[in-house]
């Protein structure tokens, strides 16, 4: 079995990503799993993860806060939705 390419594809090193046989593929690291003891028996360097995209995560930060602070706001107020309803037929 050919493998190639091999990086970890989480900071917590609990995937691979790799090419395998010319097929990009993960693999869990999970001593049970074939490809991972075929990675482990070639003594195929893995590579550390790469760095996030730092606009990704600002991007997936703002998501998230906008989730929370609609759920905090659905305590005490009607939804998005339902204030822009209210607010186009007002008009």
């Amino acid at each position: 079995m050919t493998i190639e390419n091999a990086r970890y594809a989480d900071a917590g090193q609990t995937r691979i990503i790799a090419t395998v046989e010319g097929v990009e593929m993960t693999i869990p690291v999970d001593p049970v799993n074939r490809h991972y003891q075929a990675l482990l028996a070639a003594e195929v360097e893995i590579a550390p993860a790469a760095a996030p995209d730092l606009a990704e995560v600002k991007a997936a930060a703002l998501v998230e806060v906008d989730r929370q602070a609609e759920a905090v706001r659905l305590l005490y107020l009607t939804d998005g939705a339902g204030q822009a309803q209210e607010y186009a037929q007002t008009e």
